[in-house]
């Protein structure tokens, strides 16, 4: 049987629930700084924009110690456990940002917050990659990043409630003890891979296997047209320029959605001159979009196999968004607001296909640990881009940064147009299909 819509489904209802709840939770602890910004933190810590700009930032410089050891270890070892190791440890500095009481303290946290989030996700998406075959990881990993806007869109009520109601340190110590919560979900619900899930029929387990083999001959197939698919140790991998291009388009495209992603309550309430609690709730529609977005682009990238054109497309309509949103704010606070939401459309959009590209490039032995670097390398914007922003509100404007950060997003697609396209191995792929298909069918 080799008609993917014949086959069990148990993968989508168990693997994936499980990695975008533990990475919604991640994710609002890493960005719920952005509404304890607006709900006086910076007041009460005497905070400039330059300052908070390093407090978000930090956070980056430990998330990059882990990227590549996480997802060499989750390739090699087991995902499984070192996420469920790095949870505790991340909810436990979640919640003692609700102690802190100078940004020295404050920066200390944080870096340590981001060592332990750095491995997490390479290693689920290395998981993605035992589980779902190349004609619907696009899919599985559009669901998997539902996880960046789903976080949003409930971390935006309920942290500005909870700041309202309470305050910013209440928001970090409660949303800290429930990250911890995590552990007790996810060790019941996750295998690695699935020879090791006893949940799962024996039918769905050979045709994943089966599908992952196929796979695995294609790119040796496909080795004398795409030099990357030669790639088997992380001493050529430095080498492979299709590496870095990946490294440089996440990079400029995560600039635009970290400084989007810390800034937009503070946006918000500027250009709406909204309340806190009305923050939170506005915040999340940008985010509802994101979700959308996610979804029809991952759909599209599968359906169509060019993986190129739908990382293109999105790119360039956030640059093309970005700039509409700056330049109408001064006519018009909800046209402005209005086009950041069709901005959040696509801001993530282009994210699922582009590591769906990661995976169909690279051969499993340096794949995680490529999935590592590039997600370290390109989350190092997180870094840069808050107080690159940060510098330009204080010398410029606000709306000079912006522009700017349109122009990497515009960058990102350019560098996309230059990268090899998929159809060699996708016609390997199919090619090998179809001889796995006819071995089965004779011994049948």
């Amino acid at each position: 049987m080799t008609n993917e819509t014949k086959i069990p489904n148990t993968r989508w209802w168990r693997i994936l629930p499980a990695t975008v709840l533990v990475y919604i939770v991640a994710n609002i602890d890493r960005a719920n700084i952005s509404f304890a910004m607006a709900g006086g933190m910076m007041e009460d810590l005497g905070l400039d924009a330059v300052a908070i700009g390093m407090a978000i930032g930090i956070f980056f410089w430990g998330y990059l110690l882990l990227q590549v050891p996480g997802g060499h270890l989750a390739e090699r070892k087991s995902a499984k456990h070192f996420i469920a190791a790095m949870i505790v440890i991340w909810g436990g500095c979640a919640t003692i940002c609700g102690f802190i009481s100078t940004s020295f303290e404050f920066n200390v946290v944080r870096f340590i917050l981001g060592i332990a989030e750095g491995g997490i996700f390479p290693a689920i998406l290395v998981i993605i990659s035992h589980w779902f075959p190349p004609a619907e990881r696009a899919r599985a990993n559009s669901i998997f990043l539902l996880s960046f806007p789903l976080s949003a869109i409930i971390s935006g009520p309920i942290s500005g409630w909870l700041i309202a109601t309470w305050g910013w340190r209440e928001m970090f110590i409660i949303e800290g003890v429930a990250s911890i919560a995590l552990i007790f979900l996810w060790m019941p619900l996750i295998a690695d891979r699935p020879s090791k899930a006893k949940w799962l029929s024996a039918e769905e387990r050979n045709w994943i296997e089966s599908e992952l083999a196929a796979e695995a001959a294609a790119k040796k197939a496909a080795a004398a047209t795409n030099k990357s698919a030669t790639k088997t140790s992380y001493r050529e991998l430095v080498f492979d320029i299709n590496l870095w291009k990946m490294v440089a388009v996440y990079f400029l495209i995560c600039c635009a959605f970290y400084v989007l992603s810390f800034w937009l309550p503070t946006i918000i309430k500027d250009i709406l001159k909204a309340d806190i609690g009305m923050v939170g709730w506005l915040s999340a529609l940008p985010n509802i979009a994101a979700a959308l977005g996610i979804v029809f682009f991952g759909r599209m990238a599968d359906k169509s196999q060019n993986r190129r054109k739908y990382c293109i497309i999105p790119y360039v309509c956030v640059g093309l968004c970005i700039i509409a949103s700056v330049f109408t704010a001064s006519y018009s606070g909800w046209l402005s607001f209005a086009f950041l939401c069709l901005c959040g459309f696509f801001w993530l959009s282009g994210h699922p296909v582009l590591w769906t590209i990661v995976a169909e490039t690279f051969q499993p032995e340096v794949a995680g640990g490529a999935r590592g670097a590039i997600n370290a390398l390109g989350n190092l914007s997180g870094f840069f881009a808050p107080m690159l922003l940060g510098y330009m509100i204080q010398n410029y404007s606000r709306d000079a940064g912006m522009y700017i950060f349109a122009v990497l997003v515009f960058l990102a697609a350019v560098i996309v147009w230059s990268m090899p396209k998929n159809a060699e191995t996708k016609a390997a792929v199919e090619k090998t299909r179809e001889h796995v298909a006819a071995t089965t069918n004779a011994h049948a």
